[in-house]
């Protein structure tokens, strides 16, 4: 693995260096997003600082080191197989950690990094054969309109939102690999991955050199001495198999108690997201009886809903507890920049 301020990396075709890279102030043929990353990456600073998608709270910037972005990029290739001739992709922006940790795997393999316009439609408008490439979830969905261009990619690691199960039907057919990946940025990208077209699901496995382990909560906590000395204490409820691998339930900030009842959003979206056509979410509600209950939150657009139909349609499926008590109704919800609902 090259040292920090050794690190050459070749995008579209030029190859970077510290002592050929020409910084912000001059016109070098890159795109803001990746031009400001290698010139953070390029100067005499230990860190990168990242700011976080605030998909889990207010968004905020954190203070990443070179050296554990270098190591998690090291475990990525080696697991993918990533070499000098391998064909990958940068369709994410660089603004974020997954679209900078593709600039870094290049730095760790040696490959020609290629970059394309970000969107939804970028797996759609690439043409080239394309071995890897990282994705959120908006963009398989996009992909999905014209599955006959999955043909060109031979691996996907989709992350930054949850995967639809009905997505994940339509994936299980294609012969594309897909990855579901787990991680933040304060984990340099993934520490666990998840194959959705396999077969046998043994839930999230670590990556080499990390562990789990799960609080008073339930909540997952991640040991990657790779990335800090520390472990990360997160707020995702977990069942926890083994010390590599678990199954995700959802976040301890979204669980509904309901008289003493627990219910976790994501597991009850998951049950009815194959009957609701709109982008829709569950949320707690304050109840004087119950404590909380829960709601659902549907962006409607200029749809019309009939609410007590909708209520028929999924009590098939839930609990009485699970059944939401209320339907609000939202023009249009607010998006991370990777397709994640804001829960509001």
């Amino acid at each position: 693995m090259p040292e920090i301020y050794d690190t050459t990396v070749t995008i579209d075709g030029v190859t970077y260096s510290k002592n050929n890279f020409t910084g912000l102030a001059e016109n070098n043929g890159l795109n803001f997003a990746v031009n400001d990353f290698l010139h953070q990456w390029y100067n005499n600073s230990g860190v990168i600082r990242i700011k976080t998608s605030g998909s889990t709270g207010e968004p905020k910037t954190i203070a990443l080191k070179k050296t554990a972005m270098l190591q998690s990029a090291l475990r990525t290739c080696s697991f993918f197989g990533l070499n000098r001739q391998s064909s990958v992709l940068l369709c994410l922006s660089a603004e974020y950690i997954a679209g900078k940790m593709m600039i870094v795997r290049a730095m760790v393999a040696g490959f020609n990094l290629r970059t394309i316009a970000t969107g939804s439609a970028s797996l759609i408008n690439n043409k080239i054969l394309t071995d890897f490439a990282a994705v959120v979830p908006a963009q398989i969905a996009e992909a999905l309109l014209a599955p006959e261009c999955f043909e060109r990619y031979q691996t996907l690691l989709i992350g930054g939102a949850p995967v639809s199960p009905e997505t994940e039907l339509k994936l299980a057919g294609i012969g594309t690999r897909f990855f579901h990946s787990y991680g933040m940025t304060e984990t340099a990208s993934h520490v666990a991955l998840r194959a959705l077209n396999n077969t046998i699901d043994c839930g999230y496995k670590a990556v080499p050199d990390v562990n789990f382990s799960i609080d008073e909560r339930q909540c997952l906590v991640i040991s990657a001495p790779f990335i800090t000395d520390e472990p990360i204490i997160t707020n995702d409820i977990v069942n926890l198999l083994d010390p590599h691998h678990f199954e995700w339930i959802g976040r301890y900030d979204h669980v509904i108690n309901s008289g003493g009842i627990k219910m976790y959003p994501e597991q009850i979206e998951a049950r009815i997201a194959g009957l609701i056509s709109l982008p829709f979410y569950i949320k707690p509600t304050k109840h004087t009886k119950f404590g909380t209950v829960p709601t659902l939150v549907i962006e409607t657009g200029s749809a019309k809903i009939n609410k007590q139909e909708l209520l028929d349609k999924i009590a098939i499926v839930l609990t009485k507890y699970e059944l939401p008590k209320y339907i609000e109704e939202r023009e249009k919800f607010r998006y991370t920049k990777n397709g994640k609902i804001l829960r509001e």
